[in-house]
């Protein structure tokens, strides 16, 4: 049985707007008005010329100077974004097709502010914007999640394996980091692009399956520039650790479970004790005493070495 899907008033206004601004509308123009004049008059002409006006108006095609529909125009800031990947989620369930959702960051960006300028670095944001709509299908959603950051959900389709999203996510990592001339300069940028298929999310909403993106990104931004890494459960349980541990030394600083331990340096040539090193040791309630990790390694090193000695 057909089921009807609700329709948002930005969604009729969009699909409004597309019509109105399409090229067999402007094609019938002159058409309607040749109509109109023929029976209704010159009465009827000048009706149809303040009516048009409020017809684009509503269709909101006043609300940007003719030729700025550009493929960045199609960019929806996060809260839009947001809403349609929720219903792309309940689509996608609902009809057992299969989509996916990509989070990408360009690296570095704060250094390509302080290289280049503000100015330069917008210009780097809204080709990104551009060259994602142009490697994408018209019916898959970009948004823009913050200043770096850009988010993507496809359109459900029948078909879409793990192979088929790794293939896509290196086409928009190649088209994305062509470099980017600006004023006589080529800007050379790299984007870390993590991604979730639908039916791998950990949850039940658009938002958890935007989150699951967001966690793969983030491990492949630690791999690495220009990583591209898949979401996995386990990303999600150390992701969650990580966020525990944080909680816990915030509670062990505020608890004084950090303490300080002095370690002696003594002197290999007079044996005598020569200072003092001071060292961070965490009393955890649970776990018991917790050393500084690096600082275990690099003992264990020290002794094998002066063991290998000897």
């Amino acid at each position: 049985m057909a089921k009807s899907w609700p329709i948002t008033v930005a969604q009729l206004q969009r699909r409004f707007a597309a019509v109105l601004s399409s090229p067999p509308a402007f094609a019938f123009l002159p058409a309607i008005s040749l109509a109109v004049f023929w029976f209704g008059g010159e009465g009827a002409l000048v009706v149809l010329a303040g009516v048009l006006p409020i017809v684009y108006l509503i269709g909101g095609n006043f609300g940007s100077p003719a030729g700025a529909h550009s493929a960045v125009a199609a960019v929806l800031p996060r809260s839009a974004f947001e809403e349609l990947t929720d219903q792309i989620f309940l689509r996608a369930q609902q009809t057992g097709r299969q989509a996916v959702a990509f989070y990408i960051l360009i690296e570095d960006f704060d250094q390509i502010i302080e290289r280049y300028g503000q100015a330069a670095a917008d210009e780097v944001v809204q080709c990104t914007g551009e060259r994602l709509k142009v490697t994408l299908r018209a019916d898959d959603n970009v948004g823009q999640i913050g200043d770096a950051r850009f988010a993507i959900c496809t359109e459900p389709v029948r078909h879409l394996d793990l192979e088929l999203c790794i293939q896509m996510a290196g086409r928009l990592q190649s088209a994305i980091e062509e470099p980017i001339s600006i004023d006589g300069l080529a800007i050379y940028i790299t984007v870390s692009i993590g991604f979730c298929q639908h039916n791998r999310t950990p949850g039940t909403t658009g938002t958890d399956w935007l989150q699951a993106a967001a966690i793969a990104q983030h491990e492949a931004h630690h791999r690495g520039p220009s990583s591209i890494r898949t979401y996995s459960d386990q990303m999600r349980l150390a992701t969650k650790a990580r966020a525990e541990l944080r909680e816990d030394v915030v509670d062990a600083l505020a608890t004084g479970q950090i303490q300080p331990w002095f370690q002696p340096q003594i002197s290999t040539d007079t044996g005598q004790i020569t200072g003092f090193e001071a060292l961070a040791r965490w009393h955890h309630p649970i776990k018991g005493i917790i050393p500084p990790r690096n600082s275990c390694a690099r003992s264990n090193r020290q002794v094998n070495w002066n063991g290998s000695q000897r």
